[in-house]
């Protein structure tokens, strides 16, 4: 093997490793670590919550966290009550939490980027 394809086959093992380590982040469902009574978390981004989709037992608490370049986001409920809002959009460092106690589908977005009915930076939580 030559000095290229050596070092080619590093960055890719390394790359891989990063990614490993990292996570990544998706639309599609996901479950909370912490099970019933735990909790999870979403990331507040650029226009953008990460994962947009969540699936959650009853009783667990999300916890929206901006990232360290977001500016001006907010968590407010399509349906103007769940979950309760997370007030004026604020810029990272901000969290925001709330348990849900009853199964449903909520669907939530960011006033200034996005718009109920998953406009722009929006999201969903599934309760089960």
């Amino acid at each position: 093997m030559n000095l290229p394809q050596t070092l080619r086959r590093t960055a890719a093992a390394f790359g891989l490793a990063s990614l490993a380590a990292c996570g990544s982040y998706s639309s599609t469902p996901m479950s909370p670590s912490g099970g019933t009574g735990g909790g999870t978390s979403i990331v507040v981004s650029n226009n953008s919550f990460s994962p947009s989709t969540l699936t959650v037992p009853v009783g667990t608490t999300v916890t929206w966290s901006w990232s360290t370049t977001a500016m001006d986001h907010n968590v407010v409920p399509d349906d103007g009550s769940t979950p309760s809002g997370s007030g004026s959009p604020a810029n990272y460092p901000h969290t925001y939490a709330f348990t849900f106690g009853t199964a449903g589908t909520y669907h939530y977005h960011c006033q200034v980027h996005g718009g109920p009915g998953g406009v722009g930076m929006s999201g969903t939580i599934v309760v089960q």
